[in-house]
């Protein structure tokens, strides 16, 4: 998948700042080809909050994560 295709197909279910061009997001994307990218697990547990909202709550203390 090419870097225009990868950046398309989630664009329509994100927001965007309306001063952010799809050539501009392609160029910021493009930057991270070179970047190294680390991951961690979190184990979370699934809370809704007042209003309705679905939030994730970390079950762990996450400066325990390295």
């Amino acid at each position: 998948m090419g870097i225009l295709s990868t950046i398309q197909s989630p664009a329509s279910y994100l927001t965007i700042d309306d001063q952010l061009s799809l050539a501009d997001a392609a160029a910021w994307a493009g930057d991270f080809r070179s970047a190294s990218v680390e991951t961690d697990e979190i184990p979370v547990t699934g809370k809704v909050v007042a209003g309705g909202a679905d939030v994730l709550v970390p079950t762990v203390d996450i400066a325990s994560i390295s």
